[in-house]
C-alpha cells in the first residue's frame, strides 16, 4: 500500500463517495475551497511555501512556493499539457467559439459592447499591444519607426511618404480599415457624443 491508510480499491470508492457527496451540497466545496485559500494566504504571510511548508528566498520575495515545488509543480503542469495538448487545445477552441457567438471576448469572456467589431475586447487588446511593444525594445535590432529609411516588419526599403514597405502596406490594409471602422464606432458611441445627439434631437422638436 506505499504507507497509505487504505488500499488502492478503497481508496478508489472513498474518492468516489467523496465525490458524490460535493456534487450534493456544492456548498461543502466553497467552504472548504474557502478554508483551503485561507491557509494559504496565512502561510503566504509568515512567508512559508503553501506546499511543503518551508521558507527561502522565493517565499521571503512574495511568492507562494519555494524554489524546489515551484520547479515540481511546473513540471506536473507540463506534463498534464503534454499529455493532453490536443484534448487542452480543442476545449480552447471550442470555448473561444461559445464566447464568439454569444459576442464576448475571446480572450477573457467578458461582455462586450454591441458596436465592437473585434473578437477581442479593447482590454485584452491594450494589454497584447503594450506586451508586444516591450518585446520589440528588448531585442538587439530594436529601431523607433521611421528613422532608418526601412520597413519596420520586414527591414525593406520603405516606400515615399511611408514608414512601410509595398508588401507590408498591401498587407495591413485590411486591418487599418478594420481599426478605423473600430475607432469610429467608439466615437459615436462616446458618452459626450451621445450626449450632445440627445440635446440637438431635443432642441429640433421644440
Amino acid at each position: 500500500m506505499n504507507g497509505r491508510r487504505m488500499c488502492s480499491k478503497c481508496a478508489e470508492k472513498d474518492n468516489a463517495r467523496n465525490r458524490a457527496r460535493l456534487a450534493e451540497n456544492p456548498e461543502i466545496r466553497t467552504q472548504k475551497r474557502d478554508n483551503l485559500n485561507a491557509w494559504r494566504h496565512a502561510l503566504m504571510e509568515k512567508h512559508l511555501c503553501v506546499d511543503c511548508k518551508r521558507q527561502d528566498a522565493y517565499t521571503l520575495n512574495g511568492r507562494a512556493r519555494c524554489f524546489e515545488c515551484s520547479e515540481k509543480n511546473r513540471d506536473g503542469q507540463r506534463k498534464r499539457r503534454n499529455k493532453n495538448l490536443e484534448a487542452e487545445r480543442k476545449k480552447s477552441r471550442d470555448q473561444r467559439q461559445q464566447w464568439r457567438e454569444a459576442g464576448k471576448c475571446t480572450r477573457c469572456g467578458r461582455d462586450k459592447p454591441a458596436w465592437e467589431v473585434y473578437a477581442v475586447c479593447e482590454r485584452c487588446r491594450a494589454r497584447d499591444n503594450d506586451s508586444r511593444q516591450r518585446k520589440r525594445e528588448q531585442r538587439d535590432d530594436y529601431f523607433p519607426r521611421g528613422t532608418t529609411g526601412l520597413c519596420y516588419f520586414c527591414l525593406q526599403p520603405v516606400m515615399d511618404g511611408k514608414k512601410e514597405c509595398q508588401r507590408c502596406y498591401d498587407a495591413r490594409m485590411p486591418g487599418l480599415k478594420k481599426a478605423q471602422e473600430a475607432a469610429r464606432a467608439t466615437r459615436n458611441r462616446h458618452i459626450w457624443r451621445m450626449y450632445d445627439k440627445e440635446i440637438f434631437k431635443r432642441r429640433g422638436k421644440q
